[in-house]
């Protein structure tokens, strides 16, 4: 999955004043940065197959320190460890939320991924296998990102004249991404992949602070 893990860092946002938009769109993609980063140094493995799936190219064979359901839940405690202890004030909750962000890109991917998604490292491989269908893929993650950021502009207001487009315009952005993805050309190798996967990851926690300059929480704060 791609935009869809946005959809609960929307949500996370919106429900949690303390945790900024931008802070759950690294949480939510944490495991695929490090994932990215794992496959450029060889600790995980990936090929690149035009037609792997219908809607994408990779065979992603190798990628249990990151992608098992074990790993995950290793990487969101540690996570909202992290958080807590950077930003303190924020408090419990908000690093609770952050840790959920965090684990919430496992059982998204389960819906998406082949049989490439470990339980432990070295046990059984799951994956439901919906980007066997890639406009169904497509509606799926579109669907998911657009309910997490209908939420975020229901609890959250303008801040500054553009929070009124922003949200719209980055939500527009978001789909292209998802679309070129879906459509586009596959990159020639796994270390091409890498590479333009920590782009748009980058790019959208970009976007994403944006957002939290041009708008704020109707929330009170607990």
């Amino acid at each position: 999955m791609f935009i869809g893990h946005y959809g609960p860092a929307f949500a996370g946002a919106a429900l949690e004043p303390k945790v900024k938009l931008w802070h759950m769109f690294a949480a939510v993609q944490l495991v695929d940065i490090f994932w990215a980063i794992f496959i450029l140094t060889g600790i995980e493995q990936m090929r690149v197959i035009p037609g792997y799936t219908a809607a994408n190219p990779f065979d992603l064979y190798h990628m249990p320190y990151t992608h098992s359901l074990v790993m995950s839940f290793v990487w969101a405690g540690f996570g909202a460890g992290a958080y807590y202890l950077v930003r303190r004030g924020a408090g419990r909750m908000a690093a609770i939320v952050v840790g959920a962000g965090i684990l919430s890109h496992w059982f998204a991917d389960l819906i998406v991924h082949t049989h490439d998604l470990e339980l432990w490292i070295g046990g059984p491989k799951v994956g439901f296998g919906l980007w066997h269908y890639r406009e169904l893929s497509l509606l799926v993650e579109i669907g998911v990102l657009v309910a997490g950021a209908y939420l975020y502009q229901q609890y959250t207001e303008p801040s500054h004249p553009l929070g009124e487009y922003s949200p719209g315009l980055f939500l527009g952005f978001m789909i292209a991404l998802q679309a070129f993805s879906t459509f586009g050309a596959p990159p020639p190798t796994p270390n091409a992949a890498a590479i333009t996967a920590l782009f748009a990851y980058f790019a959208l926690i970009g976007g994403a602070a944006l957002l939290d300059y041009t708008r704020k929480s109707k929330v009170p704060s607990p």
